[in-house]
């Protein structure tokens, strides 16, 4: 997959309201296949752009494994990624890149 494709993929998931639906697991999967990318193709994306895709996805990295770690509560999960606008940058990463 190529790393727009992945990008909105986690922007889906990390969309979901319900708590149940929320797939901890595959947005970890997701997260390290858009590591893998960037590491294959730094000399294909520009720095500015591997920048700023980094700092979206370590963000997104550090809150999710808090959550599955059981130190923040779903609500507040949710509230952060609304608040950084994580979900809205997700897209707008994706859709820069194709």
């Amino acid at each position: 997959m190529s790393i727009d494709v992945e990008l909105k993929h986690i922007s889906s998931i990390i969309s979901t309201t319900e708590e149940g639906k929320f797939k901890v697991d595959e947005i970890q999967n997701h997260i390290d296949k858009v590591w893998q990318i960037i590491n294959n193709k730094r000399r294909v994306l520009n720095d500015i752009m591997i920048n700023r895709i980094c700092k979206v996805i370590t963000k997104l990295a550090i809150i999710v494994d808090a959550y599955k770690a059981r130190m923040v509560r779903f609500e507040s999960l949710k509230l952060y990624i609304e608040k950084e606008g994580l979900a809205t940058d997700l897209i707008e990463l994706s859709q820069n890149i194709s």
